[in-house]
């Protein structure tokens, strides 16, 4: 288990209200597969049911959408910026750039979720993106560093018998590593299709 973090950072970007509806970060992650999210986040004045939806988004194929999971709702969250950590349902695979962020649509006044951030430039080719309600994406190159953590694994194996790939990946190629996994690892191995993703899974003989 690896985690990759930047934690310093006492600037607060605004979703919600008359802010813009998503924040995160762009950074690049290289065959390692997603376990955790964590991000620093603090509530308005005001409390609402509206949720809080943590992303993963494909900043080069115009931020389609990778994986999404609804984490809270904003009156879960405290007046005082907090790290609230989300373990992903299904671990997610990834070798390329991403955009890691959150998602919150309430634009009633004072009900804004406030997402921290450092102003610095922390880490080359590393930016703060946002999405305003037009659907506009505005990228800060090379600075204002989102407060954020991932904790990610290995990307090929998880557990000793099953593995996660790249969902792109065609079945027949999954099915030979799977077999490749197996011959390497000693374990058998076998390749299930699930929405795309592999998942490998031991035989017992």
């Amino acid at each position: 288990m690896a985690t990759e973090e930047q934690l310093t950072g006492e600037s607060s970007l605004p979703l919600g209200g008359a802010g813009v509806r998503r924040g995160g970060q762009i950074l690049t992650v290289s065959a390692r597969v997603i376990t955790k999210l964590s991000f620093k986040l603090k509530r308005g004045a005001l409390t609402s049911s509206s949720v809080v939806t943590y992303e993963i988004r494909d900043p080069n194929d115009s931020y389609s959408l990778i994986q999404a999971k609804t984490a809270m709702s904003q009156s879960a969250l405290t007046e005082t910026a907090t790290l609230y950590e989300y373990t992903l349902a299904t671990p997610q695979y990834l070798n390329q750039e991403i955009w890691i962020g959150i998602n919150y649509n309430d634009q009633g006044a004072s009900k804004q979720v406030y997402l921290a951030y450092n102003a610095g430039n922390l880490k080359d080719n590393e930016h703060q993106a946002t999405e305003s309600y037009a659907g506009i994406w505005v990228v800060a190159r090379d600075q204002n560093r989102v407060v954020c953590s991932l904790d990610t694994t290995e990307g090929r194996f998880i557990g000793e018998n099953w593995l996660i790939m790249d969902p792109r990946v065609p079945l027949l190629e999954q099915e030979r590593e799977a077999q490749r996994a197996g011959q390497e690892s000693g374990h058998p191995f076998w390749a299930t299709p699930d929405g795309g993703v592999l998942l490998a899974q031991a035989q017992h003989y």
